[in-house]
């Protein structure tokens, strides 16, 4: 490993990992295709509060970060945009 010295990289900008973001983790089943994850994956990105939503389709997971302090008001709005997108998804 090599550590960049701000003289050969004058340009770098370093920046803190935000840490008072959690990272959500949750396993779904009912989703039938490929394509219907992919529509479901772009409305809870559009859900308030949600960052970085990735539905994986073959293991059946979706992951999410959000705020910390409103992790509880996140999630549901999550469950509420996945039973409007996709009512058959647990």
């Amino acid at each position: 490993m090599r550590v960049v010295c701000v003289k050969e990289e004058p340009d770098t900008v370093v920046t803190r990992i935000d840490t008072a973001m959690k990272h959500c983790r949750f396993s779904i089943t009912g989703i039938d295709c490929a394509d219907c994850a992919n529509d479901l994956e772009y409305a809870i990105n559009r859900t308030e509060g949600v960052h970085n939503a990735v539905i994986d389709f073959m293991n059946s997971t979706l992951v999410y970060d959000c705020e910390k302090e409103h992790a509880a008001e996140t999630e549901q709005r999550v469950r509420e945009t996945i039973r409007k997108q996709e009512p058959d998804v647990v």
